[in-house]
C-alpha cells in the first residue's frame, strides 16, 4: 500500500482500468491480473480494492433491506423486546439444545406487537389478535415471517 497513493488505487475518474491497460474487461482482466502479476504488493492492492467494493455493496444492501430506528432504553418498545427475549425466549432455550425455536427475533417482534396493540383502533386490534393467533412466537411460520428483528447497543460520544 505504501507504493501507491490512495487516490491512484482506484484509477482515474471516468477511466476503465482494465480497458485502459488493454487487459480486457471483467473476469478476463481479473484472471489475467491474477496469473501475470504475482507481486505481493499488487495482490494486496487487489485484495484491498475488492474488500472496499464488498463493503460498499454490503452497506447498500443493508440500507435497501433493513429499517433502523433508535430507541431509548426506557422506551416501552425496547422494554418489550428485552422482556420478550429475557423472560420468554431464554428460559425456553437455556439447556435445551434442540429447541427448534430459532433466533429470538420472532419473540422480540411479538413483544412489540403486544405493546402496540392497546394503542390501535378496534379494527386494527382485531388484525393484531388474528396475527398473534396464526403466528406463535418460535414457530416455523413466525421464523419465516420475522427474519431479522434485533437490537444493537449504540453509544454516542
Amino acid at each position: 500500500m505504501a507504493a501507491q497513493q490512495w487516490a491512484n488505487l482506484f484509477g482515474k475518474a471516468g477511466e476503465k482500468p482494465a480497458a485502459a491497460a488493454g487487459q480486457g474487461t471483467g473476469i478476463q482482466a481479473r484472471k489475467k491480473f491474477a496469473v501475470e502479476d504475482t507481486t505481493v504488493e499488487k495482490k494486496a492492492d487487489l485484495a484491498l480494492k475488492l474488500g472496499v467494493i464488498n463493503a460498499q455493496r454490503n452497506r447498500l444492501l443493508e440500507a435497501a433491506c433493513t429499517f433502523q430506528f433508535t430507541l431509548k432504553v426506557a422506551d416501552p418498545i425496547f422494554c418489550a423486546m428485552k422482556q420478550a427475549q429475557e423472560q420468554e425466549y431464554l428460559p425456553r432455550v437455556k439447556g435445551n439444545k434442540g429447541h427448534g425455536l430459532g433466533a429470538p427475533d420472532s419473540f422480540m417482534f411479538f413483544g412489540v406487537v403486544l405493546v402496540l396493540m392497546p394503542r390501535a383502533s378496534d379494527p386494527q386490534q382485531a388484525i393484531f389478535r388474528k396475527f398473534l393467533n396464526n403466528f406463535v412466537p418460535g414457530s416455523l411460520q413466525s421464523q419465516l415471517l420475522v427474519k431479522l428483528f434485533r437490537t444493537e447497543k449504540h453509544v454516542r460520544f
